[in-house]
This record gives C-alpha cells, structure tokens and sequence, in this order.
C-alpha cells in the first residue's frame, strides 16, 4: 500500500505557482476540471500539461455527494483545523 505524505510549505509564494507546480507530473483536485484548472490556466496565461485526476467525478460514480465537505464527512475525514487545512502542502510517496 503506497501511503501519501503532506509536507507544509512554510511560506507559499503564489507568484511561483507556475514554476512550482511544473515539478509535478499529476495534479489531483476535487472540480478542479471545472474551477481550479480553468482558473489558474486563465491567470497566469499558462496550460497545466500535467495528466488531472479529479476526484469529483471518481467519488460521484461510488455515490459520494454533496460536495467535497460531504465526501469527506461520508468517508469519515475530519478536517480539523481548517486553518490548517488552508496551508499549502507538497505531498511525497513513501
């Protein structure tokens, strides 16, 4: 079983988005098909080539709804601290 680690970034700098986020080769959202993609390719005037795995979709076909706070809630996640939750994190595979 691969597990997911988060590591917090101490001090995000949004202006390096784009150079960031080239350091990865999968991006996974939830709607981020619809909203965040579309966003962040709008603002910086840049395509995100990376392959998109966007979980709203995947989780719709097992019959999770109700947004990501009603996925979470159904799977059982807690948030926590949401301001917590609001840090950028780069996670690692180990």
């Amino acid at each position: 079983m691969t597990e997911i680690h988060f590591h917090l970034c101490p001090r995000p700098k949004p202006h390096r988005f784009p150079e960031d986020v080239q350091k990865y080769n999968v991006l996974v959202t939830y709607n981020g098909k619809c909203f965040d993609v579309p966003f962040i390719e709008n603002y910086f005037k840049e395509k995100m080539p990376q392959v998109h795995i966007d979980l709203r979709y995947l989780l719709k076909s097992l019959g999770y709804t109700g947004g990501l706070k009603g996925c979470e809630k159904k799977a059982g996640i807690e948030r926590g601290n949401w301001k917590e939750s609001m840090i950028f994190r780069r996670p690692t595979l180990g």
